[in-house]
């Protein structure tokens, strides 16, 4: 009885149909798997089945080829992910801490990106003061009169800001001294802003119960009918007696602008309100 040889995990790039056949003695079987059948199927259908370790052998190859498939695509997923995780870890930074990692190399950023945030404002910090130390002593003093040029200009506007909010605090029928708290609720300050409400709350409160004119006092309460327009007209027209270049309307807006006037502003706007409430 011949000898019966077995070939296995051949690849073929080709297969061929011939008239006649040229090995002596060869018999080429070829099948198709059914794919929803157990690879080791011992069926009646499959005239060649598997070994353990042949279905082992097959099983490796197969586990390799697909790993070697997907191998550029996970590789291109992990870039994907570490470049993400990059730009998210460079937005959680400070805008001069950005400015401060853009000047390294692709490895002063790896070990930067390591450290801890207090570690990130230390190295950034000490890099400044190495580059200062090294500055030419002329250029150091120009950067120290720019600081304190910026010091200056900062105060100047602060001072600006402040007579600017007590005058908008007066014509609200504030307090000169309520400007401060105008100030700091227009530059976004929270605790401000709650205390700008409640303030602007029980004016308005005030004015709709009639209480307002309890706060009045010597400013102008207890003086028959005159009302507090009257008494802003007689201001201005005193005040036209120092500075008589200004008319009329512009000493009685100099006169309602003025911090020492805000008591006489808060009757002022209660009188116009309730004017219009009895008119309505």
């Amino acid at each position: 009885m011949a000898k019966t040889h077995r070939l296995t995990n051949l690849v073929f790039d080709e297969v061929s149909s011939v008239d006649k056949g040229a090995g002596e003695g060869v018999r080429v079987v070829l099948a198709k798997r059914d794919t929803a059948a157990p690879i080791n199927s011992t069926t009646e259908n499959d005239p060649m089945p598997m070994t353990a370790d042949e279905k082992t052998a097959l099983e490796k190859q197969i586990a390799e080829t697909v790993a070697k498939s997907l191998a550029p695509v996970v590789e291109a997923h992990k870039a994907e992910l570490a470049k993400r995780d990059e730009e998210i870890m460079i937005l959680k930074l400070s805008p001069e801490l950005q400015e401060f990692r853009k000047a390294m190399s692709p490895e002063e950023k790896k070990k930067f990106d390591a450290m801890t945030a207090e570690e990130k404002a230390e190295a950034a910090k000490e890099t400044k003061k190495r580059a200062i130390d090294k500055l030419d002593p002329e250029i150091k003093k120009r950067l120290d009169q720019a600081d304190e040029d910026r010091k200056i200009v900062k105060a100047l506007v602060e001072k600006d800001e402040i007579a600017t909010f007590e005058k908008r605090a007066v014509g609200l029928g504030l307090a000169a001294t309520d400007g401060e708290v105008l100030r700091k609720a227009y530059s976004g300050d929270a605790a401000a802003q709650t205390e700008l409400d409640k303030r602007l709350k029980a004016l308005t409160e005030q004015v709709k119960v009639g209480k307002v004119f309890d706060e009045f006092g010597a400013s102008g309460s207890g003086k028959g009918d005159k009302t507090a327009y009257d008494e802003i007209v007689e201001k201005g027209a005193e005040l036209r007696k120092t500075k008589p270049q200004l008319t009329p309307e512009q000493a009685r807006v100099e006169v309602m602008n003025d911090p020492a006037n805000a008591d006489l502003m808060k009757r002022h706007n209660a009188e116009k309100v309730m004017k219009l409430s009895r008119a309505a």
